[in-house]
Formats: structure tokens, sequence, C-alpha cells
């Protein structure tokens, strides 16, 4: 029982040093290659090229903690890819290298969130759904990181960005080392190709995924191009770090209400509550004409996605072969995250500069109205076919 204790605070700990360390560099990262001479285009293209190399490493990295059984070691050593990545920025300024070192540091650095969740996972069996509890930690880390950061860095300037991440890359490394592995879990004996098969035709599965997919393709693009929406309403580096201060730290409570929600009601009705909440979201972005509307904005952010990632989160460890959940979790994070992140960061940043924020604002609101409703209509179905099942056996033991 100590033991366990002990673990989930260490699991909480590397939560708010990983997502300390994600903060320093990468939410701030497109104000420093604006401060370097990047157009927003170019930006554009370079967060694009760091979600699709984050799309390339969720299947990689996925696969080997399952051909490998180890998530530890793969976990630290992408660590070190990412903190070799953020400081080669301040050898080489080159938009050329900009891109390439942005495509590796996605590589390493998007697939790990999945991956430590499902080393998590892995460690509570029985109790998956004390993983919210765990990942509020990772929230709060985020938000405060935010707050300071950006202060910091309109004070002292971008230099920040390398030594906050490097300093907490480090503490991540070194807690990650004194943890035991998720190995005795992972070795079942079990055929990859078999589970790979079972996991790739089970349609419930397939079917939220391509949900997520479209609810991703708007929350994404907003988030990613967050500090270019504040840019729009001349917002600063400190606006920033509050938007993403008060956007994380509303999270904290749906985590924390997340064991309670998830015993109570279905997956389905748990999506459709995020749904809802990135509609109002976007309806917000769309009426803000101030970097404080925008940060008022982000509390409906924070409070759908602190709903909706233990959601997806639990319902792919349910619905995955044991000996493939960590690829399950990589292969969701890829298709709703990374490759949503492409496609929005890309085209989002190409939609801004030529039609305006807006215009992208009311793509997103389209594409959530419609999951909300591909999900309302799979949600009555699933209830009456669910109830027609019950009145024939009732009618049958009536017999």
């Amino acid at each position: 029982m100590k033991r366990k204790k002990n673990e989930k605070l260490k699991f909480s700990f590397i939560q708010l040093t990983f997502w300390c360390s994600w903060c320093a560099f990468t939410s701030f990262a497109a104000l420093f290659f604006k401060s370097i001479g990047l157009s927003k285009p170019e930006i554009g293209f370079a967060l694009s090229l760091s979600t699709l190399g984050g799309i390339l490493g969720q299947f990689i990295w996925g696969f080997l903690c399952d051909k490998l059984h180890t998530i530890k070691k793969n976990f630290m050593v992408a660590n070190l890819i990412i903190l070799a990545s953020i400081l080669s920025f301040l050898v080489i300024r080159s938009t050329l290298w900009v891109w390439v070192m942005m495509f590796v540091l996605g590589f390493a650095q998007i697939p790990q969130p999945s991956i430590l969740d499902t080393w998590i996972l892995k460690k509570l069996p029985g109790k998956e759904e004390e993983y919210g509890h765990i990942r509020l930690w990772a929230s709060l880390g985020f938000a405060v990181s935010a707050l300071i950061f950006g202060l910091l860095i309109r004070q002292f300037g971008f230099t920040v960005m390398f030594i906050a991440a490097s300093f907490f890359i480090s503490i991540t490394l070194l807690v990650s080392f004194r943890l035991e592995d998720a190995s005795e879990d992972l070795r079942s004996g079990k055929n990859l190709k078999k589970s790979f098969k079972t996991l790739f035709t089970n349609r419930r599965y397939i079917f939220f995924i391509a949900v997520c997919f479209i609810i991703g393709l708007a929350f994404r693009t907003v988030h990613l191009l967050l500090p270019l929406i504040l840019d729009n309403v001349k917002g600063t580096s400190w606006d920033l770090g509050l938007a993403y201060f008060f956007g994380v730290i509303t999270e904290i409570p749906m985590f924390l209400a997340s064991k309670k929600l998830s015993k109570k009601y279905r997956s389905n009705i748990l999506f459709l509550l995020s749904v809802l909440l990135f509609i109002l979201h976007f309806v917000l972005l769309i009426l803000a004409k101030s970097p404080f509307m925008v940060i008022t904005a982000m509390f409906a952010q924070g409070l759908a996605f602190g709903n909706y990632l233990p959601a997806i989160r639990l319902f792919v460890n349910e619905n995955a072969p044991d000996d493939l959940r960590t690829s399950a979790q990589t292969f969701a994070d890829a298709i709703c995250s990374s490759l949503t992140g492409v496609i929005g960061s890309a085209a989002g940043g190409i939609i801004i500069e030529r039609h305006g924020v807006n215009t992208v604002l009311f793509i997103g609101t389209g594409l959530l109205s419609l999951a909300f409703c591909i999900l309302l209509i799979h949600f009555l179905i699933s209830r009456r076919r669910s109830k027609n099942q019950n009145n024939r056996i009732n009618n049958d033991i009536l017999n």
C-alpha cells in the first residue's frame, strides 16, 4: 500500500515537471520564432512539422514500448532528445533549421503524454479512475509555469525558455530513473500481430477515434495558434501566459471529478459534455475583441479538456488489448491530436493570414457542431437498442 502511494506521488511529480518543461519552451515557441524573424506562415509550417513528427513518433514510440516491454527506458531516451532539440535553437536559428528541429522535437515530445499516461494506468490495475487525480498535477504545473514564464520572458527575454526547459527535463529524468518500469505488466506473451488486428477491427474504438478526430481538428488548431489569436487582439507574452494559466487551471476541477463522472456516466455522455464546452469556448473567442476576452474564453476550454482527456484515456484503456494499450493510446493521440495539429496549424496559419482569425473559429465551431450531432445520434441509437434488448430479456423471463 505504501509502495503504491509512493509510486502515485512520483508519477504526480513527473506529470508536473514534464509539463513544466513543455510549457517552458513549446508553448512560447511561436513568439520566439516571431522574434527571430519568421513570418506567420513560416511559424504555422514549423508547428505543423512538429505535429507531423509527432504522428510518426506516436507510432514508433508506442510500438517500441509494446515490442521491447519497457515504457521507462523509451520515456527517458525521448526526454534526452527533447532536451537536445530545444538547446539546438541557441546555436542555429535559420528558418530551415527551425523546421528540421521542430520536426525532431515533435517526434520525441508529442508522444510522451500518452506514453506517460499509459505507464500510470498500467501501475493502477483496478484503480484506473484515479488517473485524473494524478494527471491534475500536469495541469497545475503547466498553469503556474505559463503564468510565471510569461512574466519572466517579458522581463528577461527568451533565454528563460531554455534555462527552465533544461531544468525541468533534468528533474523529470531523475525521478523517472527511480520509478519502476511497467515491463512486468507488458510481458503477456501474446501475438502482437493478432492484437493489432483485434484493435483495428473494434468498431467502437474506431468510431470514437473518428469522432475525436473531428473534435481535435477544431480545438487543436485553436490551441496551437493561440499565440497568433492573441496577437490579433494586441496581446503580449504576459497575456499568453495568463491565457494558458486560466485555461489549464480550470482543468483541475474536472480531473478531480473524473473518478465520479466515469463511474456515473457512460463515455457518450462525457464526450457530449466536452463538445458543448468546446463550442462555448469557440463562441467566446469569436466575440473576443481584447486579450481579456480571449483569457476569459480559456475557462471553457479548460473545463472541456479536463473532462475530455480522462474520458478518452479510460475509454481506450478499456477497449484495447492488454498487450497493446500503449500503442492504442499513442495511435489515438496520433490521429486525434497530432494529425489534427498538422492539418490545423498549417491551414490555420494560412487562413488567419488571408482571411482573419474569425474564419478559423467559425470553421472550428462547425466541426464541433458536427461532432456533437454524430455523438448525440449514436447515443440515442445505442440507448434505443439497449432498451429493446432489455425488453426482449424481460419478455423471455416472463414467458
